[in-house]
């Protein structure tokens, strides 16, 4: 375990050499052993690495005495509001936000919201897993209950967006976990939606998920081609 991929805000690192099964059930079993309560919720983002690492982290959360609970492809922001709003005892989100897609990682959780970060848990649970590599993974499945979180996403933002005027607005979901939930809560809100590469592809083919002058082009030449708001 390269002690280089724990970061101020998350666990992160390039898929298989830093970010592996065997890292993530370590990390399960050190984030476990943190959780106070019983129940945890985990998702992903659509980087091809992701069921591995779910996988694996799920077994070190069950090895850690906890119900492992899955929303499968969910955005980051909708795992966090599960986790509080459902009363889960903490959770784990499986991305690595606008790195490339080799990179992969972990955003852990609290039950009350507070995400583990420097100064705020990461320490503390850098320390653990370093004291826990070299525990290897058991070869079975664990046993993770399917939990919905995108359903009770976008009621919640429906009820904080009420758009005054009928908008056209373009989207460019650059083929990530947004468009999971994206496409049908602006539809349901009242926008006239353009979606661009609204296809969940964890190779982001249309372009790499980090927004900078070059992967929004395409965006910025539709909104001025078609006029949009």
């Amino acid at each position: 375990m390269d002690p280089a991929i724990f970061r101020a805000y998350d666990v992160r690192g390039v898929y298989p050499s830093q970010v592996n099964g065997e890292v993530a059930y370590v990390l399960g079993l050190a984030f476990g052993s943190m959780v106070k309560g019983g129940k945890v919720l985990i998702g992903r983002d659509v980087r091809l690495s992701g069921p591995e690492l779910v996988k694996y982290l799920a077994l070190g959360l069950e090895d850690s005495g906890l119900q492992v609970y899955d929303s499968g492809v969910v955005p980051t922001p909708a795992l966090y509001l599960g986790v509080v709003e459902e009363g889960f005892d903490g959770g784990v989100q499986v991305t690595a936000s606008h790195n490339p897609p080799e990179w992969n990682g972990f955003k852990f959780v609290t039950g009350t919201g507070e995400t583990i970060s420097q100064g705020m848990g990461m320490e503390e649970l850098r320390e653990r897993a370093l004291s826990l590599r070299g525990r290897k993974a058991p070869e079975r499945e664990a046993n993770v209950k399917r939990f919905d979180v995108t359903g009770r996403y976008i009621e919640r933002l429906k009820g904080l967006v009420r758009p005054r005027l009928r908008l056209k607005v373009a989207v460019d979901f650059s083929n990530g976990a947004g468009s999971v939930v994206g496409k049908k809560l602006l539809q349901e809100i009242g926008v006239d939606l353009v979606p661009l590469n609204d296809v969940p592809d964890g190779r982001f083919p249309a372009h790499l998920p980090e927004p900078t002058p070059e992967t929004t082009e395409e965006l910025r030449r539709i909104v001025r081609k078609m006029g949009l708001d």
